[in-house]
């Protein structure tokens, strides 16, 4: 019997991986990662003995959902698919006391695995037993951590980031090693993490079954660094290492987020923090007035007449709610959270030298520039001369401002300095949270859940000069619906659709606009790059501006269905990505100068711009699908693991019994990565296995497929007449 079954694995295995063979293409692997877990285990008697036939019936303490069935030949029980929260247990069978298993609490992913003992009685009589699960989880090899629901709401957080919670876990650790910006600086916002050493793309964050991640695929944050709405989170789980089949999306840590919703209780909170200036202390580069000159005191902040040092406020206020709409039947759980800051700046940069300056008016001439960089008076290039001098901005001369700190008399900068001009800005932030779920108890065996999730922030932050700002703003949407349907006590479904949205907007600009004919780089934009001299800090701008939208339509079904020891479970996950995209790839103009030399006789280094190559503005769309496939069979076997797990195919015979069993020979593995395709027998991560290792009582034995199409579509650049403006 041993033999027969062992052959039919095998042949299993060929007729999957044949199909997988054929349709499954190189792809990115996407399934579902569902925010349930599982409550199973063995009713026995007394003496150890199996008990077949037992009624089993689960309650969930909180919203009095209630799933019932039987216990197999073996005595093994099942309940997949449940939602987390705090469950009971009543076991009946004729001959024996009914028991009645209290206090268990279910988390995100976990299988827990609680043994029910019977003892001979009348089934009248009733057996309490208020016991936790047990927190090793023997019934799965994977690795990872719950932040649970007393977590999110007793543990410090910074800001009430709650995604830094991640950083508890083991191998999970925080990375400031980031790519190149894009746009602003959103792409270096929030908790920025790597799994075990993996990039930092590789991470996926779920909600409720949607994805999350943020339109550069870094993080889950907003554009100013928050993941708001920790109220309408319950808990969230991070698996690091060895995930089950139905994970996939990235090769690093898989978050997966259950949102918050309403029980039998009306419950909620009102909270409002404030964090301010009063405690801080002076940073170096706030100078104190030491002359008085603002007549508030030499104490006071120069650059903040009448404060000590710069404004700070940040105020973060929210409340929750939820309850039942119809008891034991409808629920609701409704969040809000808003961010208002103000930050006082203080801008450090480096201006043209003092004695590009005439010394009298500090405003550039012709012959003030002549003596700062070597280069005559008639070799001067007057457009050049126009951009120095002319009334550009209000209240200032030219482009670049007279500098103001770290100087002597003649304007120069003090020998160790690092910059000699300083102006301050008051930086303004906004964000709104809200988040709502509906829960509905259809029937026994039908239960439905909506949620709906939008975030909004918006900030202005100031560049190197005083009248240079970045406009940025964005927004995420996810949306989720889902449905379960209990077809037996041995097959059940879960069906769910979602949506997501991650919209990025950014655009730089002078404030007020600069519209000078002789100083813009390309008729009718803004302002370009300017950088005057290698020394001196540029007019810089976002270098691809715009506006940035990913949209994603997912679907995903899974089917659990117990047969005898053997929970399979099947599953598909059917992603559609629609990103269209606006950006201006330096489409108002650069142009740099090495030196003040070439800066005054208008020999420039770089110049993407009119006389150069000038990217205009693109409208591009984007489009991908993928699809994924999965088959998991959790067979209720003790199997001990050698240490050697090659690709390489061998034969495998296990000796039947309850307890751990070592197997005559390897078992089967095989791997193929570039189709797209995993059939593991005993999962283990490569090089990290020990000499061996008992995985009880799951013999993982998984199949996937994928498969992806894209497309993209790209309009034509928009025409553009080049107009010299800086002579070769």
């Amino acid at each position: 019997m041993v033999r027969r079954l062992g052959n039919s694995l095998r042949s299993f295995e060929t007729f999957v991986t044949a199909i997988v063979g054929l349709i499954a293409l190189p792809t990115c692997l996407v399934f579902a990662q569902l925010p349930t877990g599982t409550i199973l285990g063995v009713v026995k008697d007394s003496s150890g003995a199996v008990i077949p036939g037992a009624g089993v019936t689960i309650t969930n303490i909180d919203t009095s959902l209630t799933r019932t069935g039987a216990s197999a030949q073996d005595g093994s029980y099942r309940f997949p698919a449940l939602p987390v929260g705090h469950y009971r247990l009543d076991v009946m069978k004729e001959g024996f006391s009914a028991l009645s298993r209290t206090g268990i609490t279910l988390e995100v992913g976990q299988e827990a695995r609680i043994d029910l003992i019977l003892e001979v009685g009348s089934p009248g009589q009733t057996v309490t037993v208020a016991e936790e699960a047990p927190l090793v989880q023997t019934s799965s090899s994977t690795l990872g951590g719950v932040v649970n629901e007393q977590q999110v709401s007793d543990l410090p957080l910074n800001g009430r980031n709650l995604i830094g919670l991640t950083l508890m876990q083991p191998g999970v650790t925080q990375t400031t090693v980031l790519p190149s910006l894009t746009i602003g600086n959103v792409m270096t916002t929030g908790v920025t993490m790597s799994n075990n050493g993996m990039s930092i793309h590789s991470n996926s964050y779920m909600l409720d079954g949607a994805n999350t991640i943020g339109f550069f695929g870094i993080n889950n944050s907003s554009i100013i660094g928050t993941t708001m709405g920790i109220d309408g989170v319950k808990e969230y789980k991070v698996v690091t290492n060895t995930p089950s089949a139905e994970y996939g999306l990235a090769m690093g840590g898989q978050t997966t987020v259950v949102s918050k919703g309403g029980t039998n209780q009306f419950h909620g909170d009102l909270f409002d923090y404030l964090r301010n200036d009063v405690l801080d202390a002076r940073n170096y580069f706030d100078a104190l007035d030491k002359l008085n000159f603002n007549g508030f005191g030499t104490d006071k902040s120069l650059n903040y007449p009448g404060k000590r040092i710069p404004p700070y406020h940040r105020n973060n206020f929210g409340a929750a709610f939820g309850g039942p709409i119809k008891k034991d039947k409808t629920f609701f759980y409704a969040v809000y959270e808003g961010l208002r800051q103000s930050w006082g700046q203080t801008v450090a940069t480096n201006t043209l030298p003092g004695n590009c300056f005439d010394s009298g008016t500090h405003v550039v001439t012709a012959s003030s520039l002549s003596a700062c960089s070597g280069v005559a008076t008639s070799n001067i290039n007057p457009y050049v001369l126009h951009v120095l001098t002319a009334p550009i901005v209000p209240g200032q001369m030219g482009l670049f401002p007279y500098p103001n700190a770290n100087i002597d008399s003649s304007g120069i900068r003090l020998r160790g300095a690092t910059f000699n001009y300083s102006f301050p800005y008051i930086q303004p932030t906004s964000e709104n949270y809200g988040q709502i779920r509906l829960d509905e108890n259809l029937s026994n065996s039908d239960t439905f859940f909506a949620r709906y999730t939008h975030e909004h922030a918006e900030q202005v932050a100031n560049r190197s000069y005083w009248y240079n700002r970045d406009y940025v703003s964005g927004a995420m949407q996810f949306a989720t619906l889902s449905e379960t349907h209990i077809f037996s006590p041995a097959l059940l479904n879960t069906l769910r659709g979602s949506f997501s949205r991650n919209l990025v907007f950014g655009q730089s600009t002078t404030s007020p606009r600069i519209t000078d004919p002789g100083t813009i780089l390309q008729p009718g934009q803004d302002m370009g790059g300017f950088t005057p001299a290698g020394s001196v800090t540029a007019l810089g701008f976002i270098a691809a501006d715009g506006r940035y939208v990913n949209n994603i339509y997912t679907y995903s079904d899974d089917l659990y269905w117990t047969k005898g020891k053997h929970a399979f479970k099947f599953g598909t996950l059917i992603n559609n990505f629609h990103i269209p995209e606006n950006g201006h790839f330096n489409n108002r103009g650069n142009v740099q100068f090495p030196t003040l030399s070439n800066l005054a006789q208008g020999i420039y280094s770089y110049m993407v711009t009119l006389g150069g190559t000038l990217s205009p503005s693109q409208a591009r769309y984007w489009g991908q699908k993928t699809f994924g496939f999965y088959i998991q069979d959790d067979s209720g076997r003790f199997v001990t693991l050698p240490r050697r797990m090659g690709p390489a195919r061998h034969k495998g015979r296990f000796r039947a019994g309850s307890g751990a069993t070592t197997p005559r020979s390897k078992p089967s593995v095989r791997e193929s990565v570039s189709r797209g395709t995993h059939w593991a027998t005993g999962r283990w991560p490569s090089g990290a296995a020990p000499a061996s290792t008992t995985i009880s009582p799951t013999l993982a034995r998984c199949c996937s497929m994928g498969h992806a199409a894209s497309r993209r579509w790209t309009s034509s650049p928009r025409s553009t007449t080049p107009t010299r403006l800086w002579p070769r």
